[in-house]
């Protein structure tokens, strides 16, 4: 039997699930016999890194830069950059250290891993996709043509083929982690599973839940003393600390919390009451991402015949009764958290059929899932009749993937022997520069000079990663520029985060 994984490398934790002889996901224990690993790193020394729930509970203790925590949000980014022991460590590279260990450690009771499929946020850029690729290179996967899954179309797989009755129609996936949301749009005819559309927000998870838990504690706090809240560690509290509180309020209607300060010991109440209009605003925000996804599968509410909860954040009551209120449906809730790990196990062995046998093969044989792309992807372009640069999209947001497009653009006298080339990424249609962010810049060099206009083909190759790659040829010459930021070429002038200068192999990892 081939070893099939999924893993959800989330903002907050991490899991990883393994496909069984009889073709089920069964999530898979870390070396502390837990099933979430969380994703904290931290560097106990020049040397050593220890990752896990001791690295989470650090918060507070540990020295800010030796600490590291919601770097997912930062995925892509490459001006994020943190200097750790006079190295410098970008997001994925911490994403590389979660990911060794766990491989690791499964393969030191499992044996070589043949297959896997990371997660991803339905929301994630180009850029922070290819972070994540690159992280689990660097971490020693040997992936495939497809490495990556949307974490809602994860969840939905899991969601459809554990349903004990076939599924047909439209469903939403809401799904609400630690640091992410995505409302994601399906539409399931048994074991086919094709999605109509994403809307997500980058920035909302579980994470925004606890800082609004610590701004209800400082509020009470100086309603109680009229002195100003400093912060956490000076009343021995940690996030740690936080998140466990969050999640005694999923259970019971109030919490009590210590404050160990330098004027003894202060006891406050807070209650979910509190709580949950405290967090209102965040999820306002999942429900205005939901309607907005609903609009452009356009149906409305009373269409779905069904809605799943994923991520670890659905766990808090105010969120599922918010989800049952705006849309008039009683979501299911069938092991949100582990669901994304799950779904991201069978979809490694839809994509890898040829690997399995006997009972696995027949449980996964008929399953098809078809995604959609996330973002608009174009490229600029000068008027002529208003000299004004505007952008031209070349794939439209919610095409099915892997996909192609291309569109034929002149190239004039004034251009001279070059094309300067600015690849664009949106969440919405624009054409004005100004509001889309530019995920390449180059040029296209050494062209004949012309007297009359003569062809630029540009075309986009979507694939189902969610990597696009560009092609640009100059038709009169033939002269050639391949963008593609996995395999970058040397004809680029600049390129997404080529990832941090360090090489985790150097590194002791706990």
């Amino acid at each position: 039997m081939s070893n099939i994984i999924g893993i959800d490398l989330g903002t907050s934790t991490t899991l990883l699930a393994h496909l069984s002889n009889s073709g089920e996901p069964r999530i898979y224990k870390n070396k502390d016999n837990e099933d979430l690993t969380e994703s904290a790193v931290w560097f106990e020394n020049e040397n050593k890194v220890v990752i896990g729930s001791i690295a989470k509970q650090m918060q507070g203790v540990a020295e800010d830069d030796k600490l590291f925590i919601e770097y997912k949000r930062d995925m892509g980014d490459p001006s994020v950059v943190h200097t750790v022991y006079g190295k410098e460590w970008r997001p994925r590279n911490f994403s590389a250290l979660v990911l060794k260990q766990i491989k690791e450690q499964f393969e030191n009771n499992s044996g070589k891993i043949d297959a896997v499929i990371i997660t991803i946020p339905a929301n994630f850029t180009d850029e922070a996709r290819v972070d994540t690729i690159n992280a689990a290179k660097d971490a020693g996967f040997n992936l495939g043509d497809d490495a990556l899954v949307n974490e809602p179309t994860a969840a939905a797989i899991y969601y459809v083929s554990t349903s004990p009755t076939k599924l047909r129609g439209k469903y939403l996936v809401y799904d609400f982690g630690g640091g992410t949301f995505d409302a994601t749009i399906l539409d399931v005819d048994g074991d086919d599973i094709r999605v109509l559309t994403s809307m997500g927000v980058q920035r909302l998870g579980g994470k925004d839940f606890d800082e609004k838990l610590s701004e209800l504690i400082a509020q009470k706090y100086t309603e109680k003393t009229n002195k100003p809240f400093t912060k956490l560690a000076d009343f021995q509290l940690t996030k740690w600390d936080i998140e466990l509180k969050k999640k005694i309020l999923s259970t019971r209607d109030k919490v009590n919390i210590s404050l160990r300060g330098g004027d003894g010991i202060l006891n406050i109440e807070i209650t979910r009451n509190e709580f949950n209009e405290a967090i209102s605003t965040l999820i306002t925000q999942a429900e205005i991402a939901v309607d907005t996804a609903l609009s452009r599968a356009k149906i409305n509410a009373r269409d779905l015949s069904g809605v799943f909860l994923a991520g670890g954040s659905t766990l808090v009551p105010a969120v599922s009764q918010s989800v049952e209120k705006h849309l008039g449906i009683k979501p299911i809730s069938r092991d949100p958290v582990g669901s994304v790990a799950l779904g991201a196990c069978m979809y490694a062995a839809i994509k890898n059929k040829s690997k399995l046998s006997g009972a696995a093969a027949i449980a996964i044989a008929s399953k098809k899932v078809e995604d959609v792309t996330p973002h608009y992807f174009g490229v600029t372009f000068r008027e002529r009749s208003t000299g004004r640069l505007r952008v031209e999209t070349i794939i439209p947001k919610d095409r099915p993937a892997p996909c192609k497009e291309k569109k034929i653009f002149a190239r004039g006298v004034s251009q001279g022997d070059s094309v300067h080339i600015q690849i664009t990424q949106s969440p919405n249609e624009q054409n004005d520069p100004d509001f889309v962010t530019m995920i390449w810049t180059g040029e296209l060099e050494g062209l004949p000079l012309v007297d009359n206009d003569t062809e630029i083909e540009v075309e986009y190759s979507y694939d189902s990663n969610g990597v696009m790659e560009c092609n640009i040829l100059d038709k009169l010459s033939g002269k050639r520029l391949i963008v593609n930021p996995l395999n970058k070429s040397s004809s680029q002038s600049s390129s997404p985060s080529t990832g941090g200068k360090v090489n985790i192999k150097d590194y002791t990892i706990e």
